[in-house]
C-alpha cells in the first residue's frame, strides 16, 4: 500500500477550506443582491400604486397638471 504523505493531506484540506471560504463570500454577495433587488422592487410597487391613486382621484385639469408637475 502507498501512504499518503501529511504535506499533501494538509494541502488538500487547505484548498477545500479556501474553496469553502469563496463560496461562502459568493453566497453572501448573492444574498445582498437578491435583498436589494426585492426591496427595489417593493419600492416601485409602492410608488406605482400611489401614482394610481393619485391619477384615480384627479378630477380637474389643474389637478392632473400638477400630478404631471410632481412625476417629472
Amino acid at each position: 500500500m502507498y501512504s499518503v504523505p501529511t504535506q499533501f493531506t494538509s494541502a488538500g484540506k487547505s484548498g477545500i477550506e479556501a474553496m469553502l471560504t469563496i463560496a461562502n463570500t459568493a453566497f453572501s454577495g448573492i444574498e445582498r443582491l437578491a435583498a436589494l433587488n426585492l426591496n427595489t422592487a417593493r419600492m416601485l410597487l409602492e410608488e406605482g400604486a400611489a401614482t394610481t391613486k393619485s391619477a384615480l382621484a384627479i378630477k380637474d385639469m389643474q389637478e392632473l397638471l400638477s400630478l404631471q408637475t410632481s412625476l417629472t
